[in-house]
């Protein structure tokens, strides 16, 4: 599976840093330093986990992340910032993102958090495939096989 993944921050260093760490797990990286073109690009072609600070220099990465969530549905998008106190990862939840990762940023946490998003959304997907294929208890076995981290290199 060729997964994709939307870097957003105003700092070119981290951005590089996230996609050469995502490349060489074998992920398509496109990234910007500037909200506007991250939504343009979010808007021109799917990915499957959005990344994103919360402060960028051109609009807010709470304002982002909803207008993210709201115009490119069933994407996860994910808040990073230096600020990681609790008001501002509860801003991040309300805001629509499904995770959020401190700086800076640890690239097995950051890893480990884009895997598991893309895990919870095909999960259903594959499922239905399954059980309308017939294979009902393999769906059930897998599903349940699958909640397990050691199967997270898996995707």
């Amino acid at each position: 599976m060729d997964l994709r993944i939307l870097v957003i921050d105003d700092d070119q260093a981290t951005c590089e840093l996230i996609a050469d760490s995502f490349e060489r797990e074998g992920w398509s990286v496109a990234w910007c330093t500037d909200g506007e073109s991250g939504l343009a690009l979010a808007r021109e072609q799917p990915f499957d986990v959005g990344l994103a600070d919360v402060n960028l220099k051109d609009v807010n990465g709470l304002q982002l992340c909803r207008r993210l969530t709201e115009n490119v549905p069933g994407t996860p998008v994910v808040m990073m910032t230096a600020l990681g106190n609790m008001p501002a990862v509860i801003s991040a939840l309300r805001a629509g993102a499904w995770d959020f990762i401190n700086k800076p940023i640890q690239l097995p946490e950051l890893r480990t958090a884009a895997e598991r998003l893309v895990r919870e959304r095909y999960r259903p997907e594959a499922i239905r495939r399954l059980v309308q294929a017939g294979f009902r208890g393999w769906a059930a076995r897998w599903w349940t096989e699958w909640q397990q981290p050691a199967h997270a290199q898996d995707l």
